[in-house]
């Protein structure tokens, strides 16, 4: 699946995001869920631990563990965003939608307020592109190195997940924690789409549940609907994108799913 080094050797012709995927009804259905271990964000991040939240984009990380980290606010532990770009996030394009409204995003800065308002955001390099990551991954690498702590639990998008920046944005993580020997834990986001019940590219045995009470399932969509929110903030040479309700409804789970 990958090599020592952190790098996927699922083919990118086997993980194709064209289309809406397989539909949430099809997982829903799946028993192989329930063989899966449980493990509560408090046990992911014990007490005197801070969370290290790494995503491509800002409000990426609402779609894999929107509620686990609105768990770990509520057991008051200490959690850090970091996004790699205040770029474009574009879904895949199948999935487009045209936008209610067009705006810019800043892109000058190191650290923005998510739109909502909530917790900072630090930027490490504002202004790329969708699909640029890659070309500055090694810069990536020295920048997220120097934010982590010895006693951090770090979480980030998988490094096969499909999607160019997320792989990117594993690949560092995974590089900067077995550099540090610092947990990670890893989130799939758009394996949902590509991957079906029982595929053999997916980590099973890495796989941990997250289970959500109705005030984190509540607390996940409102994840959810920050992340359709950020793809509005357009800049204005690029279309923008909105999740289809039928995509979306995999993400509302009353679980999340992380690879340990």
């Amino acid at each position: 699946m990958r090599s020592r080094h952190g790098y996927c050797f699922v083919k990118t012709m086997n993980r194709k995001l064209a289309g809406l995927g397989t539909p949430a009804r099809v997982w829903r259905d799946w028993p192989g869920f329930d063989s899966l271990p449980v493990i509560a964000p408090e046990i992911l991040v014990p007490k005197g631990r801070r969370a290290v939240v790494v995503a491509p984009h800002p409000e990426d990380e609402g779609l894999g563990i929107g509620g686990l980290i609105a768990r770990l606010t509520m057991v008051k532990r200490p959690i850090f965003r970091v996004a790699f770009t205040d770029g474009p996030a574009r879904v895949p394009a199948s999935n487009r939608r045209t936008p209610r409204r067009r705006d810019a995003w800043p892109r000058d800065v190191r650290a923005v307020r998510q739109p909502s308002g909530a917790d900072l955001v630090a930027i490490l390099y504002p202004g790329l592109e969708e699909g640029e990551l890659g070309r500055v991954e090694n810069d990536l690498e020295s920048r997220l190195r120097g934010l982590i702590l010895p006693t951090d639990v770090v979480f980030t998008t998988w490094r096969c997940d499909g999607q160019p920046d997320h792989e990117t944005a594993g690949r560092v993580a995974a590089r900067v924690c077995a550099a540090l020997l610092v947990h990670l834990v890893e989130v799939p986001v758009w394996a949902w789409q590509w991957s079906f019940p029982g595929d053999r590219r997916i980590p099973w045995k890495r796989a941990r549940r997250v289970f959500l009470n109705r005030a984190l399932r509540v607390r996940k969509r409102q994840a959810l609907a920050e992340y359709q929110r950020r793809l509005e903030y357009d800049p204005p040479h690029a279309l923008r994108a909105t999740l289809p309700s039928s995509v979306l409804e995999r993400f509302l789970r009353p679980y999340e799913i992380v690879f340990v």
